[in-house]
């Protein structure tokens, strides 16, 4: 597991953007020693049912595996389960969007997303 340098907490998009070749700017944070990964655990979720869909449950279960030996995944508490309350109502993400983007924050990490719905938030880097 990558442990030197800054804090990343990669969103589920930005997992599927890695995993499907979609996006080379997100290989530069996950192919490196130079970042801290860290995932939320909803991600597995999002992740594993996209590529189920769009791939096979091999493939799925491969990318979960790699998610897992690759990040630190971080589980939803209560604290970042209500603190995530109040971001969903003054930014207006959904509650998944909202739980992932708590965790990043609580984790003192860069969220990075190919999700627009987080344009403008501190500390949310948009893949292009």
């Amino acid at each position: 597991m990558n442990q030197t340098g800054s804090k990343i907490l990669l969103d589920s998009s930005a997992w599927l953007a890695y995993f499907l070749g979609a996006d080379t700017e997100v290989r530069g944070y996950i192919d490196t020693e130079k970042t801290l990964l860290i995932s939320s655990v909803l991600s597995l979720h999002e992740v594993k049912k996209k590529l189920i869909r769009q791939t096979s449950a091999g493939q799925a279960k491969i990318a979960i595996n790699f998610m897992k030996e690759n990040s630190i995944v971080m589980d939803v508490n209560d604290e970042i389960a209500e603190k995530a309350a109040l971001d969903c109502i003054e930014n207006r993400l959904h509650t998944i969007d909202g739980l992932i983007y708590r965790t990043a924050i609580e984790n003192k990490a860069t969220l990075v997303t190919g999700d627009k719905d987080f344009k403008g938030l501190k500390n949310a880097k948009i893949l292009e």
